[in-house]
């Protein structure tokens, strides 16, 4: 093009409020504001902390009821060093609601979010500790 050139604003659509995982351990996620040694819901732009059972095999639809309640676009659901897969009623209960999902490990899980986030999509997130399980 002569004369001309490309410009593009790739800044993050990040939703005010919107907290982001900065960094984790195996037995940590750290937010802007706090550092979480526990199990972490972000809903919206709600952190819950504590949050969850002990394991990934103990999560129940109770566990993650407020993102039923109020849909996001897409969750996620980290659940600790492994891939593990919730029950089929848990699956079909994301179905029925309309709630794109994502079932992987903590820490591509945290990741992950943090790209949806700043695409300013409406997202929600379950994270077990990345060590657990």
């Amino acid at each position: 093009m002569q004369g001309g050139s490309f410009q593009a604003d790739i800044s993050p659509a990040i939703v005010a409020g919107t907290p982001l995982v900065r960094s984790y351990g195996d037995d940590y996620f750290q937010l802007p504001d706090q550092r979480c040694h526990t199990g972490i819901m972000i809903h919206a732009t709600t952190l819950i902390a504590p949050w969850g059972p002990a394991s990934p095999s103990k999560l129940t639809l109770q566990d993650v009821q407020p993102v039923l309640d109020d849909a996001p676009e897409v969750f996620i659901l980290g659940t600790g060093r492994r891939i593990v897969f919730p029950e089929q009623d848990f699956v079909d209960a994301f179905h029925q609601a309309g709630i794109g999902f994502e079932f992987m490990e903590s820490r591509a899980a945290a990741r992950t979010y943090n790209i949806i986030a700043g695409e300013g999509r409406i997202i929600s997130a379950c994270f077990f500790l990345p060590g657990c399980c």
